[in-house]
């Protein structure tokens, strides 16, 4: 069953908006104080210090990933089987291909 475009981004947006609705930001922030302090209670300040490194470097890191591939995505030029659109056969028939 192939859904619309549409009806994902709608849905995708009332899932975000359930979120920003169920889970309070003062919960989050919270348990993200708790969980730090027992990861400095288990580790140490050197551990905890490294972890919060390591985990901001993966986050970094996975929304450059992102960024990048969603701006792939929107560059259909770019993908080999999207060789029928029109903005590419103008680019074909004007020699701007490389």
């Amino acid at each position: 069953m192939k859904l619309p475009l549409w009806f994902c981004a709608c849905l995708l947006a009332v899932e975000c908006v359930m979120v920003l609705i169920f889970i309070p930001g003062q919960w989050t922030d919270r348990v993200i104080q708790q969980e730090s302090a027992l990861i400095k209670q288990q580790f140490g300040n050197d551990g905890h210090l490294w972890i919060e490194k390591q985990a901001s470097t993966w986050f970094r890191a996975s929304m450059i990933d992102l960024v990048f591939m969603l701006a792939y995505a929107a560059l259909p030029c770019l993908t080999k089987h999207d060789h029928h659109l029109k903005g590419w056969k103008i680019s074909h028939t004007l020699g701007l291909h490389g």
